[in-house]
């Protein structure tokens, strides 16, 4: 039987950056693949160089299964990739423009796809029993009424799943598979995936990070540094000793100026956040005050991001909810910024919009002001500790490269950087690890662990608790209502 898929000797990258250098791989019939390797291997990018999404710059991607000289259609409909983001004009119609808040507010989106209008324009059919069985497993057919645009990061990976399966591809490539799935979406993507390969004629190809392997994946590639090596024994990271310059940074963070601390710096009475008929958010009380580090857990679509989108001054409905933020009522006389200034912010919402072509030392530069690009020169010391976060997460060599050809995982630690600094009072850091391996992840624990003091105020919003940092003493776990 001919094979899916043959790479020979391929090179691929984004302007003048080799991401995957003379890679060799076949995928044939029966075959599920896990794709493994650190953050910045080129796992992402060899994805993107399969689905014709990267330019290539030597080597080349056949399909024996389809013949000679396939289509582009033909090709586009045999593989088909789930990725971090959509930006196909589906997600983006001419006519209607998006900008990052746009999903918490309620009225401000007239002419946007809601989630059956978007499947639509993919094949989906009503009548059909295996799509509405592919829509109920993972839960889309109680969301085909929203509009796209307000779906949880969650919610919209299991969306962008469902648009594929449609397509009932030969191969089906899911970069970042499980990238904001709470624990139970994860063994329910895996029981479906695993139904999927039973039923039909489909290879499947998953990249790392994952919270495990399942137990329908066959074989393994290893990527080191966008090159093909060994599979090696399983064995526990092995993570570096506290970096020394982590007192540079402590000194930075000791510099915030906490005078004048208010009682709370959250405090939410009675809160309540609707989406026309859908409540998210009921009869919702929670005080943090100065100092304290808590953790945010529950399933997807409970409210996790719609609270930090409260606190960061990113939702509408702030203004008709008491939401107090440094002891001030939202919504008497205080600006957006100046309640941005005191706080560092990262969400996955955050990085989907954020479409910057600037270097990644500049990117992180940008958290000084709470802006998508620089408007004014950062002072010497703001330069030097960019660089010196960057040297405490092993990723001096991201300075000057362009935040577009960073991996998924990179761009995510480089807005974690950017929400450190300028040293704020707070920190909301939502789901800050996805796509990082473990040992950046420790490393990333060793800064938090090391530089915040009992002074400044961190909510962690994650699905995985082994992800949450050492100082953090405050839990609060979301129900479904």
């Amino acid at each position: 039987m001919n094979p899916l898929l043959e790479i020979t000797n391929l090179t691929a990258g984004i302007g003048q950056v080799d991401l995957v250098r003379n890679l060799s791989w076949t995928i044939r019939p029966g075959e599920h693949w896990i794709i493994r390797g650190k953050t910045g291997s080129g796992k992402s990018s060899l994805c993107q160089a399969i689905t014709g999404k990267m330019h290539l710059r030597s080597g080349q991607i056949t399909y024996p299964f389809l013949g000679e000289n396939p289509g582009f259609d033909a090709r586009r409909a045999a593989v088909q990739m789930v990725s971090f983001t959509d930006n196909s004009r589906l997600f983006n119609p001419v006519e209607t423009t998006h900008y990052y808040q746009q999903r918490y507010h309620a009225f401000d989106s007239e002419g946007h796809l809601t989630v059956r209008e978007y499947l639509q324009l993919q094949g989906l059919d009503a009548d059909n029993p295996e799509h509405t069985k592919v829509l109920s497993s993972l839960g889309i057919d109680r969301l085909l009424n929203r509009e796209r645009i307000k779906l949880s990061s969650g919610q919209t990976r299991k969306l962008l799943l469902v648009k594929a399966l449609l397509h009932q591809p030969a191969v089906l490539i899911l970069d970042n598979a499980c990238l904001g799935l709470d624990v139970g979406s994860v063994r329910v993507l895996y029981d479906l995936l695993e139904e999927v390969v039973l039923q039909r004629p489909v290879s499947l190809v998953l990249t790392e990070p994952i919270p495990y392997i399942p137990d329908f994946i066959t074989h393994e590639i290893h990527l080191d540094e966008g090159t093909s090596s060994k599979p090696s024994a399983e064995r526990a990271p092995e993570y570096a000793e506290p970096d020394p310059e982590l007192h540079q940074v402590k000194d930075y963070f000791h510099s915030t100026d906490f005078s004048n601390p208010p009682e709370t710096m959250v405090n939410l009475e009675d809160i309540h956040v609707n989406y026309l008929d859908i409540s998210i958010l009921k009869y919702f009380n929670w005080k943090v005050f100065p100092g304290e580090k808590w953790a945010l857990q529950g399933p997807n679509g409970v409210g996790k991001s719609t609270l930090l989108a409260l606190i960061y001054a990113d939702h509408p409905q702030v203004y008709s909810n008491k939401v107090y933020l440094f002891g001030q009522r939202r919504g008497k006389g205080d600006t957006i910024w100046e309640v941005k200034k005191r706080i560092g912010f990262s969400s996955p919402e955050l990085h989907a919009y954020f479409h910057s072509k600037a270097s990644s030392l500049d990117v992180i530069l940008t958290g000084l002001e709470d802006r998508f690009q620089l408007l004014h020169p950062p002072s010497h010391e703001a330069i030097e500790m960019a660089r010196t976060l960057l040297r405490i997460v092993g990723k001096t060599f991201l300075a000057e490269r362009p935040f577009p050809t960073l991996s998924t995982g990179e761009q995510r630690l480089i807005l974690f950087l950017r929400a450190l600094i300028k040293a704020p009072e707070m920190l909301l850091l939502d789901e800050p690890y996805q796509g990082l391996d473990d040992v950046l992840i420790h490393k990333c624990n060793q800064l938090l662990e090391s530089v915040l003091t009992d002074r400044h105020t961190l909510i962690f919003i994650t699905h995985r608790k082994e992800e949450i940092p050492k100082n953090v003493a405050q839990q609060l776990n979301l129900a479904e209502n």
